[in-house]
C-alpha cells in the first residue's frame, strides 16, 4: 500500500501540473533532451512522452493495488491448503458405527475405528451428526476431514491414564500426520469441560503438518489447560517435529483460567490464528517455556500470524514470552481487550530455575515481529497477579480484590492496568494503540514507566497524553 499510495501522490502532482509549463527534462538512451514549450503549444515529441508516462504510471500503480489485494486474499491459503481436501470416502459415526449420540457412553473408539477406516483407504470425510457425545484421545489419522454438525455437544471423557486428556490430538511421537482438519459445519459445535479438571484440552497439536480447526465454542470451567494446545514432539524419543503449516479460526472459550485460554503455542511454525476470542484467561499466547524443549533448544516458534484476537474480563488478549529460546517472528493485528488486565502483554526472555542445562540463552523473538491496531477498554474485572502491581498506578491497587476472593487459588480479580505492557529484551514493532478509559498511564507500558510509577506513587505527570490513550 505504501507504493500505491507514493504512486497515487506521483499521478496527482503530474495531472496537476498546467499545460503552460515552461520546460522540462527528459532522460532517454543517455542522452538528455530539454523540451521547450511556449504558451499553448507543446511539441508533438512531448505530448507523446507524457502519454506514454501517463499510461506506464497507471499500469504499476494497478499492477501495485493487484499484488496487494491478491497476497492479502491468499494470505490464508500460505498457511492450510485446502486442495487436499476430497470427499471419496464419507464415513458418519452414527449411522455408519453406532454411535447413539446420547452422550451416555464412551464413543471415542467407534470415532477411531472411522478415522482408521477413512485414513487406510486414501482419505475422506467422518461425519459427526447432531447429539451428544464423550470423547477423550482420539488421533485424527493424515488425509482425514472430521466435520461436526453446530448442534453436537462433546463432553471429555476423563480417564486418568496419562497426565493429559486431549479430545482430538493431530500427530505424536510414533506417527506423523498430514492434511487434516477438524471443523463444525453450519456454525460452532460446543464443548462443554469439566470444573477445574487440570489437563484436559480440546485439540493438542504436535507432530502435524498442513491441519484446520475451525467453528468451535468451549465452555470451560477453570480447566488447567489452554483448549488448543500447540508443542513439539519427539523431545524424549521417536521424530523430533513441531506443528507446521496450518489454520485456527473462529474459536471462542468463557470461563477461561488465568494461566490459560484458548490458545497455547510452545512450538509452532507458519500457523494463522484468526477470530479467537475468549472471557477470562489468554486468547492467544505465545509462550515457549516447556522446560525439556528449552534444555534441548528444539522447537520455538516462527511466522506465528494473529487476526482479531479478542479477550474480556481475562488476564490478556495476547501474551508474549519466549522464556530461553531464540524463536522467529510473529504478527498480531487488531487485537482487542475487554477489561482485561492487561491488553498485551510483551514479556522479556529469562531463564527458568526449572532448567536443567547451564549456559541456555535469555529467549528472543525475531526483529520484525509486530503488534498492530490494539483497542484496549478499561475495565475493573481483569485477572491478575501480584507480579503485575508494579504497573499499576497507586489510585487504583484500592480496586484490587482479596486473594480470599480468587476463584482459581492463583490469580485475584482488579482494574485493567494498560493497553500494552512491554518489558522485552528484543525489538517489537509496535503500531496504532488505542487505550479508553485508563488513566495515569501511557498506552504502551515500558519497564522504566513501571520504575518510575512505583516511585512516584503518583500519577505521571503527561502519562495519559502519550500513545493514542483516550
Amino acid at each position: 500500500m505504501f507504493l500505491v499510495g507514493c504512486f497515487g501522490s506521483l499521478m496527482s502532482s503530474w495531472s496537476s501540473r498546467s499545460d503552460a509549463s515552461v520546460g522540462c527534462f527528459w532522460s532517454f538512451a543517455g542522452n538528455r533532451i530539454r523540451l521547450k514549450t511556449g504558451l499553448g503549444y507543446e511539441s508533438p515529441f512531448f505530448v507523446w512522452s507524457k502519454w506514454i508516462v501517463h499510461r506506464t504510471i497507471w499500469v504499476i500503480v494497478a499492477t501495485a493495488f493487484v499484488l496487494h489485494f491478491s497476497s492479502r486474499a491468499g494470505s490464508a491459503a500460505e498457511f492450510y491448503d485446502a486442495s487436499v481436501e476430497t470427499r471419496a470416502v464419507v464415513k458418519d459415526l452414527e449411522s455408519d458405527y453406532g454411535a447413539s449420540g446420547l452422550g451416555k457412553q464412551d464413543d471415542s473408539a467407534k470415532l477411531q475405528q472411522a478415522i482408521d477406516f477413512v485414513s487406510s483407504h486414501g482419505g475422506g470425510v467422518v461425519t459427526i451428526p447432531k447429539g451428544r457425545y464423550l470423547l477423550a484421545d482420539v488421533h485424527v489419522k493424515s488425509n482425514v476431514h472430521v466435520e461436526i454438525d453446530k448442534d453436537v455437544v462433546i463432553t471429555p471423557m476423563i480417564v486418568r491414564l496419562n497426565k493429559s486428556v486431549a479430545i482430538f490430538k493431530l500427530g505424536s511421537e510414533d506417527e506423523a500426520v498430514r492434511n487434516v482438519s477438524v471443523k463444525g459445519v453450519g456454525g460452532k459445535y460446543t464443548v462443554n469441560m469439566p470444573k477445574h479438571e487440570p489437563g484436559v484440552m480440546l485439540v493438542s497439536f504436535s507432530n502435524v503438518r498442513n491441519f484446520m480447526v475451525s467453528n468451535c465454542h468451549v465452555n470451560d470451567q477453570l480447566t488447567k489447560f489452554a483448549s488448543l494446545q500447540f508443542g513439539p514432539s519427539g523431545l524424549k524419543r521417536g521424530q523430533r517435529a513441531v506443528p507446521t503449516s496450518g489454520t485456527v479460526q473462529n474459536v471462542s472459550v468463557a470461563g477461561a483460567h488465568y494461566g490459560y485460554g484458548v490458545v497455547q503455542v510452545q512450538a509452532a511454525k507458519s500457523v494463522l490464528f484468526e477470530n479467537l476470542s475468549g472471557v477470562g484467561g489468554v486468547s492467544l499466547r505465545l509462550e515457549s517455556g516447556y522446560s525439556l524443549m528449552n534444555d534441548v533448544q528444539y522447537g520455538g516458534i516462527d511466522n506465528i500470524v494473529g487476526r482479531n484476537i479478542q479477550c474480556t474480563d481475562g488476564n490478556a488478549a495476547v501474551m508474549i514470552s519466549p522464556h530461553s529460546m531464540e524463536n522467529g517472528v510473529f504478527h498480531m493485528d487488531g487485537i482487542t481487550s475487554k477489561g482485561c488486565g492487561i491488553g498485551v502483554r510483551i514479556e522479556g526472555g529469562f531463564i527458568s530455575k526449572k532448567q536443567k542445562v547451564d549456559g541456555l540463552p535469555i529467549g528472543t523473538f525475531a526483529k520484525g515481529s509486530s503488534v498492530k491496531n490494539v483497542f484496549a477498554t478499561f475495565g475493573t474485572n481483569g485477572q491478575l497477579k501480584s507480579k503485575h502491581f508494579k504497573y499499576m498506578p497507586v489510585e487504583l491497587l484500592g480496586q484490587v480484590q482479596p486473594r480470599e476472593q480468587s476463584e482459581d487459588g492463583e490469580s485475584v480479580r482488579g482494574p485493567s492496568i494498560a493497553a500494552v505492557v512491554y518489558a522485552a529484551n528484543y525489538e517489537v514493532h509496535i503500531e496504532n494503540v488505542t487505550a479508553k478509559g485508563f488513566q495515569h498511564v501511557p498506552s504502551v507500558m515500558t519497564e522504566k514507566d513501571a520504575r518510575e510509577v512505583s516511585a512516584s506513587k503518583k500519577p505521571k505527570k503527561g502519562a495519559a497524553n502519550r500513545g493514542n490513550a483516550n
